[in-house]
């Protein structure tokens, strides 16, 4: 994933590598026996006067990180995106990844799709963290910034690690959430992120 942001000193962009991975298993009542897995970390955006974006893979309005991010290209470029290459209808089923792979397929997400986007206040304090519209910058950073786009492309690179080097307190997050508990309790911002929202490696 890149993210690539216009600011008064010319462009910003920062990349991160993810591994998705889907596996089916028994299902069991409602449970669908599918289960998502995700390696890496969020992608941080270095910008202007030192500060720092970063792209958390993880749906707006709350859910499953896992989930969101193992249909993340499939949306994209069976719906609302800008692929590089535009599937077949019958590709965006069970058949869609490897042909995705085979294309080493690019595609640009569209605004219903971008992860949460956020700043932190103070880089000593989690707690501290501000959520960014994608549509409006400009109250945050001032004139002249905008978002350019959120670009999702198939890679064999390997995954991205080191998030914790940005951020020192990551480590005493790691059972709990930015609210302090150890699961989240409501779908407060605070209550929905952690250690695993910016590094799954860390995160487990």
């Amino acid at each position: 994933m890149t993210v690539d942001i216009n600011t008064p000193d010319g462009l910003r962009s920062g990349s991160n590598v993810i591994a998705s991975t889907i596996t089916a298993g028994p299902g069991f009542g409602d449970a669908s026996g599918i289960a998502y897995r995700l390696r890496g970390e969020a992608v941080a955006v270095p910008l202007p006067s030192g500060r720092m974006l970063f792209a958390v893979p993880a749906p707006e309005k709350g859910g499953d990180a896992g989930a969101y991010h193992a249909g993340l290209m499939q949306r994209a470029a069976c719906r609302k995106g800008r692929p590089t290459a535009r599937p077949d209808p019958r590709l965006c089923g069970k058949t869609f990844r490897r042909w995705a792979r085979e294309q080493t397929l690019a595609v640009e997400l569209s605004p219903s799709d971008y992860p949460i986007l956020l700043i932190f206040r103070d880089g000593t304090d989690p707690k501290s963290f501000q959520r960014v519209s994608p549509a409006d910058f400009a109250s945050v950073f001032g004139p002249g910034y905008a978002l350019r786009g959120v670009t999702l492309r198939v890679t064999d690179e390997d995954i991205t690690t080191g998030i914790e080097k940005k951020l020192g307190w990551i480590g005493g997050y790691r059972n709990k959430t930015f609210a302090g508990n150890r699961f989240g309790v409501d779908n407060s911002p605070a209550d929905s992120l952690g250690t695993g929202s910016f590094s799954m490696e860390l995160g487990e």
